[in-house]
């Protein structure tokens, strides 16, 4: 869970109004990995900044949050789409509710920062656990996208070595930044 629980559990829709004013990252997806008809799932989906358009082409998603406050606000918008192929979860990264190599593609927004960053208690062993279940719900030719901040006080993309990526970060078109690793 969050640092942050107020705002994830009891400002939802104020949370739900400041991400719509974020820019759409539907074509910075769809360059890294193609997701139509693919097996995806949406970690930390919140109330559905990627989950939104990932419905519209995906064969299934699984939106997965550890806040059922934020998947509410995320249910309620999906249910006014005419797509019937989402199916929302409230779940820990850590232990994913998910059937082994049954998904292509992976995206985690914004997520895995809340218990893998350096200040957290066992971040280690948490970053290990969540990378440990993701690739344990891809199928061997699966793609990870995670997408993460900047980082604080920087004007380039930063190597963090506690996030286990095995390449540099990079830019991407209208993307502010992010970090991509393919499953191995």
């Amino acid at each position: 869970m969050s640092r942050d629980p107020e705002i994830y559990q009891e400002n939802t829709l104020t949370y739900d109004r400041l991400i719509s004013k974020q820019p759409d990252l539907a074509k910075v997806i769809h360059e890294i990995r193609p997701y139509k008809h693919l097996d995806v799932v949406d970690l930390g989906a919140g109330t559905g900044r990627l989950s939104t358009f990932l419905a519209a082409e995906a064969n299934s998603l699984w939106r997965l949050d550890n806040s059922k406050a934020m998947l509410d606000v995320l249910e309620q918008k999906l249910c006014q789409t005419p797509y019937t192929n989402w199916r929302t979860v409230v779940a820990d990264h850590k232990e994913l509710p998910i059937e082994d190599a049954s998904k292509d593609l992976v995206v985690a927004g914004w997520s895995l920062c809340y218990l893998a960053s350096s200040n957290v208690v066992n971040w280690e062993n948490n970053l290990k656990q969540m990378m440990s279940e993701i690739r344990r719900i891809l199928r061997s030719d699966g793609t990870i996208i995670i997408l993460e901040t900047l980082g604080t006080g920087v004007t380039k993309p930063t190597r963090h070595d506690y996030l286990g990526l095995s390449i540099p970060p990079f830019a991407l078109t209208t993307c502010s930044k992010m970090w991509m690793k393919r499953a191995s």
